[in-house]
């Protein structure tokens, strides 16, 4: 599962974008990404100034959502 994960995340290098928006930062006010790796959802957000993919939490599918 772990390598599942890992594979998932290093494939948001290309095209980060093309997952559903989950909402907005409440720090930042940037989109908050999800990836769904059943039964994981990978929540990130994307800096366009320094093209970075920052991973922000990995939960379970089946907790209570942010």
């Amino acid at each position: 599962m772990i390598e599942r994960l890992l594979n998932a995340i290093d494939d948001l290098e290309s095209m980060p974008a093309r997952f559903r928006p989950a909402g907005r930062s409440r720090k930042r006010g940037s989109t908050v990404h999800a990836r769904v790796v059943r039964p994981f959802i990978i929540y990130y957000r994307i800096d366009e100034r320094s093209a970075a993919v920052f991973i922000l939490e990995i939960r379970h599918g089946a907790r209570r959502q942010p």
